[in-house]
């Protein structure tokens, strides 16, 4: 198995609205893609998201991160929520 580990510095008020776009944007989308096992998000103080995505293997999490459409899967999220969050951590 292989765990992504995103961590994001959301506006505080607004981190409900953030993992709500997040599951209809992004969630969605992974779960098309071969490999994908499940997503969590963890919600720190001061805003700050951890979300773990939970792969089968390290290929399979290569093969998503090459997909064409990635670009505008984020460009969707990015209209949807807006500049509301930061990634501060990606591995």
């Amino acid at each position: 198995m292989e765990i992504e580990r995103l961590l994001f510095q959301v506006t505080p008020h607004l981190v409900e609205d953030f993992i709500t776009a997040d599951n209809q944007v992004w969630l969605s989308w992974l779960q098309r893609q071969r490999g994908f096992l499940r997503k969590t998000h963890s919600v720190n103080p001061g805003g700050m998201v951890e979300t773990l995505i939970f792969w089968k293997d390290s290929q399979s999490r290569k093969k998503a991160e090459r997909s064409p459409e990635l670009a505008t899967i984020e460009l969707m999220f990015r209209n949807r929520i807006g500049p509301i969050y930061r990634l501060v951590s990606s591995s």
